[in-house]
């Protein structure tokens, strides 16, 4: 069917520009039921059984018949349709499903020039590296999104085929084909793309490369377009949350909040929910979500005591979604203060609830919590364990948010002991994932971790400070500010290992001073560290002895902190006690012990018996 205006009842569907109305107003549907309703449309009359919708929605995915039920329950949804007496989707039993209206073409609004049609491949993993198999579905994903608001560009997924590109574009429609391969070696990560004609052959070949497979993606979007086309833009969040107040204004403040929320943006859902309950005091979901908001910004005791009202036993006729959301939250605010096994206890109860009540998410979200919490007791079987049970619930629901904090959550297990590159291969897949979701701030912090697992596993220099400059540009996008501040540390921190450390000391003096102001403890504790690095190297003792005696704010699993105290010895000439607080630091920390700390006290070690100091940065 030639695309263009289109109504069936009233809805009308602009398949060119990827637009949807019911009535007159404009709906955002998310990407896979817009999907649905053009594949539907298209195949009118004739009923598209449940492989092929499968087939066509998920390219080269495993999914249960559950997802593919819940996005229609949402494309049903969005359509404001009645599974019982249904307007528009007729779910044939056992066949599959049908658009029931006849779609009749309408005018367009505005005339446009028909956009050339581009069919993307499957991604080829030829990295050798089978954690990249996630690849062939998840950088395509990305890319489609990035470039589904094209103007004069038609991108569609293509299902992996064992047909020629000729057949492959006659029987989708499309004029040309993206075949995109990711290159081998691990770093840095190279990607090489085609874009092939009707002759089959490569009309463009190029190849790219970068920090992380995310970044290479991001880097291929903005240029598809100056070879295709006009410069595309990528698509909104166009995520719908439900209604829970009976005041419009405090449902649409609310909602917003949620994708602030989603998002990272805390502070911005903040304000949006404080709106909200200004509009409806007696909001519960916006309360629980306020309380977890400041949980979030680590303003505990403002979190708990938004949320105490809501666990108040007088508050037992509640809604029990409520409870267990509140609870969810409570489970968080110990782990945070501390009390890990009390957490670790409410986490173990919600479980039980959710499996009583068929709640899979907020089984996947505790499961989470038991082992982020079995990871933070040096348990790292369960933590795995844990993880992977969360992570396992969370692909059979498709809820692609709860998927790349299962991935995140067990990156940091694996760099807590060590295993850089399986470490560094996890926090890959989760930025994808949350790249692919908008989630700019947990993006972010993916990249900041791979960025210091660069630096553990001594990449070079300008590698590190490459991926930290274009972390700190997300953080920024996303209005991040602590986020911001710890990526300026480090980049000072790149800036004292090439040797920069006279020119480092006012630039951290002046961030200790910024962070004081702006209540950043964390990011003011690193660079009180990187000063004292910094002054070491100088051979400024003193000051290095004054800086380490102020009162710490945190005592993080980190021996290079406790080494500093050896080094001054060193640098005092005090050779001996250099190697006693060394050794001691490694009996203390033999699990996060690395090759550039064992370097430090081989260091120490000659210099005692040799009885000679020479230069030993740290």
């Amino acid at each position: 069917m030639e695309t263009g205006f289109l109504r069936f009842g009233d809805i009308r569907i602009d398949l060119r520009r990827r637009l949807l109305y019911r009535g007159e107003r404009l709906l955002e549907p998310e990407r896979r039921e817009f999907e649905l309703l053009r594949l539907l449309v298209e195949a009118h009359p004739e009923t598209l059984t449940r492989r092929e919708l499968i087939d066509r929605l998920w390219p080269r995915q495993e999914i249960s018949d559950a997802s593919l039920a819940q996005l229609i329950r949402r494309t049903r949804k969005l359509l404001d349709d009645n599974a019982q007496t249904p307007r528009y989707l007729r779910t044939l039993h056992g066949i599959g499903l049908r658009l029931i209206p006849q779609p009749e073409p309408e005018p367009s609004p505005a005339a446009r020039p028909p956009r050339r049609r581009v069919g993307l491949l499957p991604v080829v993993n030829a990295s050798g590296e089978s954690d990249n198999d996630w690849v062939e579905h998840g950088l395509a994903e990305i890319l489609l999104q990035k470039l589904e608001q094209h103007p004069e560009l038609s991108v569609q997924l293509i299902p992996a085929k064992d047909a020629e590109p000729q057949q492959l574009m006659q029987l989708y429609g499309c004029q040309a084909l993206l075949q995109l391969k990711l290159e081998p070696g691990f770093l840095p990560r190279r990607l090489s793309w085609q874009l092939l004609h009707a002759s089959g052959r490569p009309v463009n070949e190029e190849r790219m490369e970068a920090s992380s497979i995310a970044e290479a993606a991001d880097l291929l979007a903005r240029q598809l377009p100056e070879r295709l086309g006009r410069p595309g833009k990528a698509g909104a969040d166009r995520s719908r949350h439900p209604s829970h107040s009976d005041n419009p204004v405090a449902n649409q403040l609310y909602g917003e909040a949620l994708q602030h929320l989603h998002a990272g943006q805390y502070t911005q859902a903040e304000s949006r929910l404080r709106q909200a309950l200004e509009q409806d005091a007696d909001f519960a979901w916006a309360q629980v979500k306020l309380a977890d908001s400041l949980y979030r910004q680590h303003r505990l005791d403002e979190a708990r005591s938004q949320l105490s009202p809501l666990l108040n036993q007088r508050n037992a006729a509640m809604d029990p979604a409520i409870v267990a959301e509140s609870r969810q939250v409570l489970s968080n605010l110990l782990y945070a203060e501390g009390l890990i096994e009390a957490s670790m206890r409410e986490s173990a109860q919600l479980i039980g609830l959710a499996q009583q009540q068929g709640d899979r998410q907020l089984e996947a979200n505790q499961w989470m919590n038991l082992g982020t919490s079995a990871q933070c007791l040096g348990d790292s079987e369960n933590a795995f364990r844990d993880i992977g049970q969360a992570l396992d619930i969370y692909r059979e629901l498709g809820f692609e948010p709860g998927m790349g904090n299962a991935l995140y959550n067990l990156a940091n297990v694996h760099h807590g002991l060590g295993q850089w590159q399986e470490a560094y291969r996890r926090y890959e897949q989760a930025e994808l994932i949350f790249n692919r979701c908008g989630h700019d701030n947990h993006q972010a912090q993916a990249r900041f971790e791979m960025a210091m697992v660069l630096r553990s596993m001594e990449q070079p220099v300008h590698r590190v400070r490459q991926a930290l400059v274009e972390t700190r540009q997300v953080f920024e996008n996303s209005g991040d500010q602590e986020g911001q501040a710890l990526v300026d540390v480090e980049l000072l921190h790149c800036d004292i290992d090439e040797g920069a450390c006279e020119a480092s000391l006012e630039p951290l003096e002046k961030l200790i001073d910024d962070f004081s102001r702006q209540q950043l403890a964390y990011p003011r504790f690193l660079a009180r560290h990187q000063l004292v690095r910094a002054c070491l190297n100088l051979k400024r003792t003193q000051q290095a002895h004054e800086l380490l005696h102020e009162q710490q704010e945190y005592q993080p699993n980190d021996p290079m902190f406790e080494l500093l105290h050896a080094h001054c010895a060193y640098e005092e000439h005090d050779f001996e006690q250099a190697v006693e607080l060394a050794e001691a630091v490694q009996q203390r920390y033999p699990d996060t012990w690395e090759r550039r700390h064992q370097r430090l006290l081989d260091g120490y070690r000659l210099a005692r018996e040799q009885a000679a100091w020479q230069p030993l940065p740290i």
